[in-house]
C-alpha cells in the first residue's frame, strides 16, 4: 500500500466542458461547469473522504447523470482518454498491492453513489482488476473502514505492514498482517487494517512468497557457502534494504525478507527444502 503522486487539478474545467458537451460541440453553460467544480472544491478539502455534500443534492439529476455517462469518454482513442493515461503512469504497480500493474481506474469515491465526480482526476486511482473488484463500490460510513486515498492522505513512513515467519516440517509458513503495534495513530491503523484485510493482501502475498525464496535460491546458497548463517543473514538485510528504497517502507517482498533475515532457523540452513 503506497501513496502516488497528486495530479495536475490544471485542466478539470476543459475535462467538464469536453464531457458534457458529448461527443458534438454543444455550448456548455458556466453555471453547469461550475457547480461541478464546486464539488471538486469540496472533495479536495475534505481529502475524498464521504461526505453528502459530495453527492450534489443542490446539482440537477440530468447534469449529474451526463458527467457520470462521460466516464466512457476515458476509454482509449475517446476525448478524454488523457486523464486516463496520466493515471495510469503514476504507478508502476496497483498502489494497494503492490503486486500488479494497474491496468482498471478505482473511483475512490463509486460513480454510482457520487455521479458528479465520475471524471474527476483526484476520484480516479490507477488499479489492478483483483483490487478494484475486492473495494467495489465500498462507501463506508464508519472512519476506521475507510480506504486510504493514494493521492491526498500520504502513507505513514514508518513500518505497519509485518511478516510473520516460521518453518514448519521443512515448509515456510508465512502470515502477513498490519502490525497491531505499529507506531501510527489508532484510527490510521484501524483503517490500514480493515483495507488490508478487504483487499485480502495476505493470501495474494502468501502465495507470492514461494516465487520470491527460488528467484533468491542461489544467492542464498552461495552466502551460506561462503560465510554460514551470517551470511544468508546479511544477504537478506541488504536485499531487503535495497527494496525498501526502491519501493517504500511496507512493500510486502522486502518485509518479507527482513522477517527472514530475523530467523534464525532459516538463515542456518533451513531455506535449502524451499528453493
Amino acid at each position: 500500500m503506497q501513496s502516488l503522486p497528486l495530479p495536475s487539478r490544471d485542466y478539470v474545467r476543459e475535462h467538464l466542458t469536453i464531457a458534457l458537451s458529448g461527443e458534438g460541440s454543444l455550448t456548455v453553460a458556466v453555471d453547469q461547469i461550475d457547480l461541478v467544480l464546486g464539488l471538486y472544491e469540496k472533495y479536495d478539502a475534505v481529502q475524498g473522504r464521504p461526505h453528502a455534500y459530495l453527492q450534489g443534492p443542490h446539482v440537477p439529476e440530468s447534469l449529474k447523470a451526463a458527467v457520470r455517462d462521460s466516464y466512457r469518454m476515458l476509454r482509449p482513442g475517446r476525448k478524454l482518454s488523457v486523464i486516463r493515461n496520466d493515471a495510469m503512469q503514476r504507478a508502476e504497480r496497483c498502489p494497494f498491492c503492490g503486486l500488479l500493474a494497474p491496468n482498471e481506474l478505482d473511483h475512490h469515491l463509486p460513480k454510482l453513489k457520487y455521479p458528479a465526480l465520475a471524471i474527476y482526476v483526484l476520484n480516479l486511482v490507477p488499479s489492478c482488476h483483483q483490487c478494484n473488484s475486492a473495494k467495489s463500490d465500498l462507501d463506508p460510513p464508519e472512519p476506521g473502514r475507510q480506504f486510504m486515498h493514494a493521492y491526498l492522505e500520504p502513507m505513514p513512513a514508518v513500518r505497519f505492514l509485518d511478516a510473520v515467519v516460521d518453518l514448519n516440517q521443512g515448509a515456510l509458513v508465512v502470515e502477513f498482517r498490519i502490525d497491531p503495534d505499529a507506531k501510527i495513530p489508532p484510527r490510521l491503523l484501524e483503517r490500514l487494517t480493515h483495507q488490508f484485510e478487504r483487499l485480502h493482501l495476505n493470501d495474494r502475498y502468501k502465495r507470492e512468497a514461494n516465487t520470491l525464496l527460488v528467484n533468491h535460491a542461489t544467492a542464498l546458497r552461495m552466502a551460506f557457502d561462503a560465510g554460514g548463517a551470517s551470511s544468508v543473514q546479511s544477504f537478506l538485510q541488504e536485499q531487503a534494504r535495497h527494496e525498501f528504497e526502491t519501493f517504500h517502507a511496507n512493500h510486502w517482498s522486502a518485509v518479507l525478507l527482513w522477517s527472514l533475515s530475523q530467523h534464525a532457523p532459516f538463515c542456518e540452513g533451513g531455506f535449502r527444502p524451499l528453493c
